[in-house]
């Protein structure tokens, strides 16, 4: 008997159509990130006013982005050999559990952070299983332009999370914020929950064997080009606002330390319209070979600029141009990966890419830091110039390995 919630090979998808499917996963993304959000933006003002310290309020962002290097392993486990459907409605059901036992830690600092760091891991693992799920939902055209939209979810819904961890504190106690978190965690799980089951939707490329050999060879060479964009975008662009963001307004434009909260507002506007404006990008019939390359190079000419600039308008101005770009460039990289990579590896390659560009990012962030408070941002900047300039050299030199490495007939 066939299975009333099976999927049929491709599911019908446009911006402008009702989708159940995708409106679903789109709306769990969301609830999530508004959750999450909303909780790292309270706890790292409570931290900051409790202890002080500029680094531990920091660090209760940060315990996102480890857990997808220190927990590679099990997050690549997981994705092996659970269905996404199952992992998505787990990872939000033990974050709404674990809020729990942030309320009973909140008064000693190091057990908050162990705690933080395993709701990390669910959202590191959330993150990658949203990848499988679109490829399990969707295929062809369809799945590109899904891969397109989805990450608009987290953005928006990190910018909402944060405005009302803003507007909010000292207004809700910390129970009252945990239930809100909670419950929306609850919501994103009943979403995941309420889709169907899903087979991996695959499509077997045109022609005959040499040119399904031909086409496979090409889509390895340019799957690695995008893993290296997607690298360096994360660890240099990512890195680069994270220095950036209080340096650059204060510092270099001699604005008030208010002016924080504005550059990362300006950022998550310019974040949302360079995820619109990627997903209008067709990357089908190796575009992507050439799109790639000019997505990477766009935030590089917004900072030339950058590094010069001192008036307080246009180095704002500069400032969400290059995050529209880095944003551009993100979307891009990562949609290829989505679509180009194999079904079945997609969660591994997804979790190593993961680690690396974070691990990559962190590194460079804490470096960047130092060298900025000791020499000053300019440096930082011309680093990352220079740095990205690499990335195309690296990237062409993997893709033609992989051509090298291709499968015999494509040359006979």
């Amino acid at each position: 008997m066939n299975n009333p919630r099976a999927m049929p090979a491709a599911m019908p998808f446009s911006p402008g159509v009702w989708n159940p499917v995708f409106t679903c996963i789109w709306a769990a993304i969301f609830l999530a990130s508004v959750a999450t959000y909303f909780l790292l933006m309270t706890l790292a003002a409570n931290v900051f006013a409790a202890s002080g310290s500029a680094l531990w309020a920091n660090s209760v962002v940060l315990t996102q982005w480890l857990p997808a290097v220190v927990a590679l392993v099990p997050i690549r486990r997981a994705v092996a050999r659970h269905p996404p459907r199952a992992l998505l409605m787990f990872c939000e059901l033990a974050s709404a559990l674990l809020l729990v036992a942030v309320l009973f830690s909140a008064g000693t600092l190091a057990l908050l952070m162990a705690v933080l760091l395993l709701k990390g891991s669910m959202d590191a693992l959330s993150k990658v299983s949203r990848t499988v799920a679109l490829k399990n939902y969707f295929s062809g055209k369809t799945l590109e332009t899904a891969a397109s939209y989805y990450n608009t979810a987290a953005l928006a819904g990190q910018a909402v999370g944060a405005l009302m961890g803003a507007l909010l504190l000292g207004h809700l106690d910390m129970g009252a914020m945990l239930a809100v978190c909670g419950a929306l965690h609850l919501a994103a799980a009943a979403l995941y929950q309420s889709l169907p089951a899903a087979s991996t939707a695959a499509s077997a490329p045109a022609g005959g064997p040499k040119q399904a050999a031909e086409a496979q060879a090409a889509d390895a060479a340019r799957l690695r080009s995008a893993i290296v964009y997607f690298i360096a975008a994360i660890c240099l662009y990512q890195g680069f606002h994270n220095i950036a963001r209080s340096a650059f307004p204060v510092r270099q434009l001699g604005m008030a330390e208010s002016a924080i909260g504005l550059v990362q507002t300006l950022t998550n506007v310019a974040y949302i319209a360079g995820a619109f404006v990627a997903a209008r990008f067709s990357l089908a019939a190796g575009r992507y070979a050439l799109v790639g390359p000019l997505a990477h190079a766009a935030p590089i000419l917004c900072l030339v600029p950058l590094a010069f600039v001192t008036a307080p308008v246009p180095g704002l101005a500069v400032y969400a141009l290059f995050a529209f770009g880095f944003e551009v460039a993100f979307c891009v990289h990562l949609r290829y990966i989505i679509t180009a990579a194999p079904a079945a590896r997609l969660g591994a390659i997804v979790a190593n890419t993961n680690a690396m560009a974070l691990g990559a990012m962190v590194c460079f962030s804490l470096a960047g830091s130092w060298v900025a408070d000791r020499v000053g941002l300019w440096v930082v900047t011309g680093a990352v110039l220079l740095l990205s300039l690499l990335a195309p050299a690296v990237a062409y030199g993997l893709a033609r390995r992989a051509a090298s490495d291709a499968p015999a007939s494509v040359s006979q």
